[in-house]
């Protein structure tokens, strides 16, 4: 059940739409983190305690990524959009730790 959940999971983690913003706009950068974040807490719940460092990691990440997009709503500029790109990186990153971990362990 967790490799299946992970394997859905990483597929969403790497989406291309959500580094292109200028197709979809951030209120796409937007929803797409919002599912990202739904299927971690599924994720979370199934694994009942396991992988808590690598989940405790896209946490973090996907929490720096919202308060950039923040940024990048309120104040729309190269600094912000450069901070946007950068955490999405560093979810991308965390993510496919998690998946690997993940899928190593079942």
């Amino acid at each position: 059940m967790i490799a299946q959940r992970c394997t859905g999971f990483a597929a969403a983690c790497v989406d291309p739409k959500v580094s292109n913003i200028t197709a979809n706009g951030l209120s796409a950068v937007q929803d797409e983190v919002t599912k990202i974040q739904q299927r971690l807490q599924t994720l979370k719940t199934d694994a009942h305690g396991g992988f808590a460092p690598q989940i405790d990691a896209l946490s973090s990440a996907l929490s720096t990524k919202n308060t950039n997009l923040s940024a990048a709503r309120a104040n729309f500029n190269g600094g912000t959009l450069a901070a946007l790109a950068s955490s999405a990186a560093l979810v991308v990153t965390a993510g496919k730790n998690l998946v690997t971990t993940v899928t190593n362990n079942c």
